[in-house]
């Protein structure tokens, strides 16, 4: 598995300062987002050191390898999808949520057939139950150019604030369209 180091980071960070992996990779989010920010600078809420800061900054620059490698070999790659089913998506929070997880090759599937043929463009495009995003990734790929909102009942998937988002950095052929 591609993640598998990025895991690894994440699930012995948690451990060895004694946090909950939810709020750990919340957290991360919010500093991968921060990061992408002209003024990030740390909310008034941030409870890390600055050695845990430079942790989640090798966690982020370790999730940008990643991506660079699979946008590669795929045209699109949902890390933190993953990542959060392997890390704290557990059968029975799934259960209470009933969260069902699309497996990347349906969501290219379902893309096919919303297009048919055509390139959509310029319109509001909804996922209420979006997870990660999954579907939204999918559809940009082939449809760059709309607006797409993400709604789910589980904030954890939403924690870097996604009710508008622009997926163009999340695929290669966004960068060609």
């Amino acid at each position: 598995m591609e993640l598998r180091p990025l895991e690894k980071m994440l699930n012995d960070f948690t451990y060895n300062n004694g946090f909950e992996i939810n709020r750990v990779f919340e957290d991360w989010l919010y500093f991968i987002a921060c990061n992408f920010c002209m003024n990030n600078k740390p909310a008034e809420w941030w409870k890390y050191t600055q050695e845990q800061n430079q942790f989640f900054h090798l966690m982020m620059v370790e999730w940008i390898k990643i991506m660079e490698k699979q946008i590669q070999v795929n045209e699109w790659y949902d890390a933190f999808g993953i990542l959060y089913e392997a890390c704290i998506a557990s059968k029975g929070h799934r259960d209470n949520l009933g969260q069902f997880f699309t497996p990347p090759h349906i969501c290219d599937l379902m893309t096919l057939y919303i297009g048919d043929e055509k390139k959509i463009t310029g319109q509001n495009i909804s996922d209420p139950t979006c997870g990660s995003g999954r579907n939204l990734i999918a559809f940009h790929v082939v449809h760059p150019g709309n607006y797409l909102y993400a709604e789910d009942i589980d904030k954890k998937m939403l924690s870097h604030d996604s009710r508008k988002h622009d997926y163009s950095w999340w695929s290669r052929r966004s960068s060609m369209a």
